[in-house]
């Protein structure tokens, strides 16, 4: 069962808030909806949130191009106004994973951006005779890193395939044995 609390097909023609509308009690997005009603400037802000933070790359293309250059094809492309400065914006965005991700989602959030830190460490650092052992060592582990990574990855799509049922629809909550 999926238990997270932002679960989207991307589409940001639809309100962010209309189809995530318990999102507006959780702060710091509670403040962002009160800044215009929940109209379209805090549902376009909480896209640009949801595509920097949410770690599905079948849904979401933006994740893989880390932070700053979502950000800024983001801005360039879909919402001019975003401004990346803005302490509510960052609030948001540090939320986010806890308030609206589950536990698999979490990890696989982790588990992504330590492949990226680690594939760009792996990238700019120069063998030396000072951390050649360091890197032949880091460089060894990629196997072990990428199987976990893997299961991690298994047990996300799992758990998104467990919400799918006949129809593309997702599971009801009879369905899940809710009530």
């Amino acid at each position: 069962m999926n238990n997270a609390l932002v679960t989207i097909k991307f589409d940001p023609a639809i309100n962010f808030w209309d189809i995530h509308p318990h999102m507006i009690y959780i702060p710091p997005f509670s403040k962002l909806y009160k800044t215009d009603n929940g109209g379209l400037k805090s549902s376009k802000v909480m896209w640009c949130v949801a595509y920097i933070c949410h770690p599905d790359e079948e849904e979401n293309k933006f994740f893989r191009f880390g932070r700053e250059e979502s950000e800024s094809i983001l801005k360039e492309t879909f919402y001019p106004e975003l401004d990346i400065n803005d302490p509510l914006y960052n609030e948001c965005i540090d939320a986010f994973p806890e308030a609206a991700l589950d536990s698999v989602q979490r990890a696989l959030l982790a588990k992504k951006e330590s492949l990226r830190d680690r594939a760009e460490l792996l990238k700019v650092e120069k063998y030396t005779l000072e951390n050649s052992s360091k890197l032949d060592a880091m460089h060894k582990n990629t196997v072990k890193f990428m199987e976990e990574y893997d299961m991690i990855l298994e047990k996300y799509i799992n758990s998104k395939r467990s919400n799918i049922v006949k129809g593309g629809r997702n599971q009801s909550k009879s369905e899940k044995g809710e009530i």
